[in-house]
């Protein structure tokens, strides 16, 4: 049998194994299960073509359209194999995607697939602190299935630990698979911290809890600070997650200490009551993004202003746990953060699409334009700022993952 697995050049650590192939190649269970994962990528349809068009306003988030938010009137988007292809006036159409198949808007708005960068769909904690909401998979599918018709393409499922590591795999398990039951792009987090038993980093068990439970999920979440890891620990358990090429958030209350970002370097962090100046020159210059849920926090003013400001990417949140928190419309998540946030409607919904897909480090998310993926959600409204007038009403008229209709608006 190999003594190191041929593709990472590693040894194996203790309770890891190297499975022999042919002529001497061997396979860790880490890349066996990499691999796993790029194949069923691979096997999945890669989109449709579909052509958009009679869009009154379309939100781009591309700057070189001349403004911030690369806002286009009278607008079309083509999509091919589930990628955008052109946008532009639709006057300005090349004739030769004038035979796609077609979806005429009526005039109404236009913006990338929402990206929802926090939810707790296959169960979580509650308000209380214990653990609550759903773990069976239909609970968990239901729950999914109306943050898409509430306009969500892209989902961050998190799943917090409670400290039995076969439980862990069978919720992230359930999360991952929301992914292959509905049209949408699921991101898993695996949410850490000693208040869920989940032993120092300093013990030796705590690897091979990592590399076990882990490989089920896209990403880890640590908590830092009140109830959370110290600094020490955090860096030791991220240094142990880069081992296994996972990146990282952190969920800090009341802030987390500006060393820490800059060891660790966080996709995003979130829970911050405190903003020290520090800990946000340290995010903006690793490019991390600041995630906000503004159902839960809609009594509270959000930063969301002062941290765009700054040049920090702010991304939403709908924290939506079943059996306690239950909105499910990214519509009605951009209206709050607006209003919480006191900031313009298009604001919020850049930070509901480009900056909830900075937050999770997905580049072909959040804008429209050549080579993004070609997703997008169509409002049942002419103007933006329309959104306001009746936040709690369905306002997804039609929403395209990859070039296909998923029917779960008021098109049809």
């Amino acid at each position: 049998m190999p003594a190191r697995c041929s593709f990472c050049s590693r040894l194996p650590g203790p309770g890891a194994y190297v499975v022999a192939g042919p002529k001497g190649v061997g396979i860790c269970d880490e890349c066996a299960a990499t691999a796993h994962t790029v194949a069923q990528e691979a096997l999945r349809p890669h989109g449709t073509d579909r052509l958009v068009t009679g869009i009154g306003r379309l939100m781009t988030n591309d700057p070189s359209w001349g403004n911030f938010f690369g806002v286009i009137e009278d607008a079309a988007v083509a999509i091919r194999k589930g990628r955008v292809a052109w946008v532009g006036s639709e006057e300005e159409l090349p004739p030769q995607l004038e035979g796609l198949p077609r979806l005429d808007c009526g005039g109404r708005v236009a913006v990338p697939g929402f990206v929802d960068a926090y939810s707790q769909v296959a169960g979580g904690t509650g308000s209380s602190g214990t653990p609550n909401g759903a773990t069976e998979p239909e609970t968990a599918a239901d729950w999914a299935g109306r943050l898409l018709a509430g306009g969500a393409t892209c989902l961050s499922v998190s799943v917090k630990s409670r400290g039995d590591p076969l439980e862990d795999q069978r919720r992230l398990s359930t999360a991952a698979m929301l992914g292959e039951q509905l049209p949408l792009k699921v991101v898993t987090s695996w949410t850490v911290g000693p208040e869920a038993g989940f032993p120092s980093p300093y013990d030796p068990s705590a690897r091979s809890i990592l590399r076990d439970v882990s490989q089920y999920a896209s990403g880890l979440s640590v908590t830092v600070g009140s109830g959370g890891f110290s600094s020490a620990d955090v860096r030791k358990l991220c240094a142990s997650m880069g081992n296994l090429r996972k990146r990282v958030r952190l969920h800090g209350r009341p802030g987390i200490p500006s060393d820490v970002v800059r060891s660790v370097r966080p996709l995003a962090v979130q829970d911050m009551t405190e903003l020290d100046e520090s800990t946000l020159e340290a995010l903006r210059l690793q490019g991390g993004a600041v995630v906000v849920l503004p159902v839960a926090s809609f009594r509270s003013r959000l930063p969301i202003r002062s941290l765009m400001e700054l040049g920090i990417p702010v991304a939403l949140g709908s924290d939506c746990l079943p059996g306690e928190r239950s909105v499910t419309s990214m519509p009605f998540l951009a209206w709050a953060a607006s209003e919480a946030g006191e900031v313009p409607i298009e604001t919020a919904l850049w930070c509901a699409t480009f900056g909830g897909a900075q937050a999770l480090g997905d580049t072909t998310r959040g804008w429209l334009g050549r080579g993004a993926v070609g997703d997008m959600v169509i409002m049942d409204v002419g103007h933006f700022y329309e959104l306001a007038y009746h936040p709690d009403l369905p306002m997804v008229w039609e929403l395209i993952r990859e070039g296909d209709l998923t029917a779960v608006g008021q098109s049809g």
